[in-house]
């Protein structure tokens, strides 16, 4: 996802954290919580491209 995302130009930061819980932010706000979203894995590139639309 990380390279998905540096390909369309965005910078990426890593934030070490725990639990398998994730957080994906645009411009500090929040597009995607693995948590919140109660989803099994990652966002699909389309969702990705959603997001920074």
């Amino acid at each position: 996802m990380g390279a998905r995302l540096t390909a369309l130009g965005c910078s990426v930061v890593l934030v070490e954290s725990g639990g398998g819980i994730f957080d994906i932010s645009i411009d500090g706000m929040l597009k995607f919580s693995k948590d919140k979203n109660k989803c099994t894995g990652f966002p699909s590139t389309n969702e990705i491209d959603e997001m920074i639309a």
